[in-house]
């Protein structure tokens, strides 16, 4: 009987550590994917600021950026 207590107990934690390891890859996953959509959404915003320093219209940087007229129009201007 204690051998299949011992053996229960190392299942579980086998199980344990198996879904930590689960956990911070799916953690990391998600951290990467929100790092990647925080740096595309800067880079059009410093592609938008850029354009309109430049003189293009503003409905022409909304086109290209995909951001909208209030967003672009809201953003801090970098010095």
């Amino acid at each position: 009987m204690l051998l299949t207590e011992w053996n229960q107990e190392e299942a579980m934690d086998v199980m344990r550590a198996e879904a930590i390891e689960e956990g911070l890859e799916k953690g990391i996953e998600i951290g990467e994917a929100r790092g990647e959509a925080r740096g595309r959404s800067e880079a059009m915003e410093d592609a938008a600021r850029k354009a309109l320093a430049k003189g293009i219209p503003l409905e022409t940087v909304c086109g290209f950026t995909g951001l909208d007229v209030e967003t672009i129009l809201s953003l801090p201007q970098k010095g």
